[in-house]
């Protein structure tokens, strides 16, 4: 049989890898044995040698950062303001002098300069009345004491009369009320103002309501009629109040007063004085 050359080719290649392959066959050089460094097999190659893991480097926190967070105070809880003791408003001591001294439960009234005659007065618990004996109001004080006054108003009434030959006859169909008027102060000293002459209010009555009050004045005293008919006749050519033989004049004085006690208790008084005709 006669081989080609292609045969013998393929032949060769074949034998030689064969023989490659049974040269690289591992050899078992059996166990390792401890203490023995032939039976310890080393690795030489430094290819096989690197290190594919990579170290684990513990990471430090920024120094900064750090000082931040621990220097930065955390938010705080202030605790509420202490609520302050309110105080008491001082209470004014009363006064001394001559006056007219008014004691109520809650607070004293004082009026220097004037006096009240013994008995002359009606006095409760609220309210108390005097007739006055002595001294002027206008110009004059109010001062409080005991008490914190809040309002102090003032209201007096005016009467008109007619002073002639047959005595002094009071009119008091022609009596006229003010309004209620506040009187200026500090809360301890009031000034008593409005109750001079010029500033006093009166009835606007016309001549004929002067007449039929004057003819009224004279039935109360029981004149005779000769004497009522001269007493109208004094007055045929008035035509109002504060024409002459006419004089108003202050009847009485109110006063009211608002505020609280020393305790802190809410009051209302009324002061009355009379003035003599």
């Amino acid at each position: 049989m006669k081989f080609s050359n292609l045969h013998i080719a393929v032949a060769t290649a074949m034998l030689v890898s064969f023989t490659a392959c049974q040269s690289g066959v591992n050899k078992s050089h059996g166990p390792i044995v401890i203490g023995d460094s032939s039976t310890i097999v080393t690795e030489a190659d430094s290819k096989y040698l690197e290190d594919f893991v990579t170290d684990i480097q513990p990471k430090t926190p920024d120094t900064a950062t750090v000082s931040t967070e621990t220097t930065t105070p955390k938010d705080t809880v202030q605790a509420a303001p202490k609520e302050q003791p309110k105080q008491q408003e001082p209470v004014t001591q009363a006064p001394k002098g001559n006056g007219l001294t008014v004691e109520f439960k809650d607070v004293t009234v004082f009026i220097p300069g004037v006096s009240s005659k013994s008995g002359n007065s009606k006095h409760n618990g609220n309210s108390a009345a005097y007739g006055l004996s002595g001294g002027e109001l206008n110009g004059s004080q109010l001062q409080i004491s005991g008490g914190t006054v809040q309002k102090l108003t003032q209201r007096y009434t005016t009467s008109v009369i007619l002073d002639g030959d047959l005595g002094t006859f009071v009119l008091e169909q022609l009596n006229h009320t003010s309004s209620w008027t506040p009187l200026k102060g500090n809360g301890s000293n009031y000034y008593i103002t409005g109750l001079d002459d010029r500033h006093l209010e009166h009835s606007n009555a016309s001549a004929n309501a002067i007449r039929s009050a004057v003819q009224r004045a004279a039935k109360a005293k029981r004149l005779s009629r000769k004497k009522e008919n001269e007493l109208l006749n004094s007055v045929r050519n008035v035509k109002a109040v504060n024409q002459k033989p006419l004089e108003v004049v202050l009847r009485t004085v109110v006063w009211q007063i608002e505020g609280k006690d020393a305790k802190g208790k809410s009051f209302r008084k009324e002061l009355r004085i009379d003035m003599p005709i």
